[in-house]
């Protein structure tokens, strides 16, 4: 029976290949996750962008002032960011006037999926 070294052929190459794995678990478990921090700071960044900063929407002259002190556009607004807070969100964004036309249409009779698409129609033109 031959003799085994610490240099042996196959001894050295097990060796190796589990001090390979070693190291690269090591790594793997060590090194900073940057590149999914980057992907979900982007995100986030996208998110406050769409959400805004919470402030009041920014108003045109004119009706907005009304519009606001009016109560039931309020609780049209209240029920829409409950509901369809996506849709909400376009909402406050558009101009005063694009807002006034929305509640109007609502309050003609209009259904929530045609005021939806005005909304969704309104924010795409206002750019």
């Amino acid at each position: 029976m031959p003799r085994r070294t610490l240099f042996d052929r196959r001894r050295f190459t097990d060796r190796r290949t589990a001090a390979s794995t070693v190291l690269v678990v090591f790594a793997l478990s060590v090194a900073p996750p940057t590149a999914a921090d980057a992907y979900t700071d982007a995100i986030k960044g996208e998110a406050q962008k769409i959400e805004g900063s919470g402030a009041a929407p920014a108003t045109s002259a004119g009706g907005a002032a009304a519009t606001a002190a009016d109560p039931k556009v309020a609780a049209f607004e209240q029920d829409l960011d409950k509901q369809y807070h996506g849709t909400f969100l376009f909402y406050r964004k558009l101009p005063a006037r694009s807002r006034e036309e929305i509640y109007k249409a609502h309050a003609g009779g209009a259904s929530i999926e045609t005021v939806r698409r005005m909304v969704m129609d309104r924010f795409q033109h206002s750019r």
